[in-house]
């Protein structure tokens, strides 16, 4: 008996799941099934009770989802926006990975009473009273994506995730420009005693001007982004001291002129992504910093006077520049160039 159904290329071949859409019923026993439909979600899948893995295009999410009782991986496509998450989807006891891929983000999830406790991931839903009422009780969450996060949930996220000691991957998103910042020492601390934190993504406004103190930082950290953060503090004189940070990304992350990487700082690092620091003019790299560096991106850092001279140092195999001034990029040219 088939288990496994994937139709993909949809838009371009719309007659290839026509063609088994109504076939779907006799697939009694099918487990894994990838449609690349955007016309909606097929009622033909009701049927599929044995499903454990659905992944689709679609607008909407009906309710009678419940009925995959064996559901334990669920991905959905969205080009629209998504109105509602259908309070039935929680109350399947073997969901454990949810992702929302939206173009605009997912609406708040409504789990009440009803919260799946062997839930590991759950990506793409908007911030709002769950994150006090149901996100405490999601002690098996492992990785956890949060959009449209205000300063308004900031003290109930921080208590939340307090409680969640197997996440491993926490990112927080606000997309609107309203001026809304985030406490980032209540965000930090609520991970400092915790051991599984591997990747952090920040994509927030946040009202401090610069870092808490390393030590407060989950030290287990292998992925950093600061996206927006906007700190007015050399951001570096924390993260260099993080010990196992091997990949980082800094966009917008930093308002001020001058940058320093201290020696022996950021002693595991790998990859480097700085983009639109548009203040830096100086960014200074003492010997035996970076000393593991293979990969670096300076992106639309249109002050950036040069190069860093102490980068002669670093091993690296990548150097990418991306819209930088003219400038900069006379110094580095070959066999003319200053740098």
């Amino acid at each position: 008996m088939l288990q496994g159904l994937f139709c993909l290329g949809y838009i371009n071949h719309p007659s290839d799941f026509r063609a088994v859409k109504g076939q779907l019923a006799r697939f009694k026993l099918l487990r894994v099934l990838c449609v690349d439909d955007i016309s909606g979600f097929p009622s033909e899948i009701k049927s599929l009770i044995h499903l454990r893995y659905l992944q689709l295009f679609a607008w909407s999410i009906p309710s009678w989802i419940s009925h995959l009782r064996d559901l334990q991986t669920f991905v959905l496509f969205n080009f629209h926006s998504l109105k509602k998450i259908p309070d039935s989807l929680w109350t399947i006891g073997n969901l454990r990975h949810v992702y929302l891929q939206c173009t605009s983000t997912a609406p708040p999830p409504n789990m009440g009473n009803n919260v799946p406790k062997n839930l590991q991931t759950l990506e793409g839903v908007n911030a709002g009273s769950w994150i006090g009422n149901a996100l405490p009780r999601l002690t098996n969450l492992c990785e956890l994506s949060i959009n449209e996060v205000s300063n308004d949930h900031a003290d109930a996220l921080s208590s939340s995730l307090q409680k969640l000691g197997r996440l491993a991957s926490f990112s927080i998103k606000n997309d609107s420009d309203d001026g809304n910042e985030i406490p980032l020492d209540n965000i930090i601390t609520a991970f400092s005693n915790q051991q599984c934190l591997k990747k952090l993504h920040l994509e927030v406004s946040l009202n401090s001007k610069q870092l808490p103190h390393n030590d407060v930082f989950p030290q287990q950290l292998l992925k950093l982004t600061l996206y927006n953060s906007k700190l007015e503090q050399d951001p570096m004189a924390t993260l260099e001291k993080l010990p196992r940070l091997k990949y980082l990304l800094l966009y917008n992350a930093y308002t001020g002129k001058q940058m320093i990487c201290s020696a022996t700082g950021f002693p595991q690092l790998l990859s480097l992504r700085i983009s639109c620091l548009d203040d830096l003019e100086e960014w200074k790299i003492e010997e035996k910093a970076m000393s593991c560096l293979k990969s670096l991106d300076i992106n639309t850092c249109g002050r950036l006077k040069m190069i860093p001279e102490g980068l002669k140092n670093v091993p690296l195999d990548q150097l990418k520049l991306l819209s930088m001034p003219e400038e900069f990029m006379t110094r580095i040219k070959e066999n003319t160039g200053e740098d």
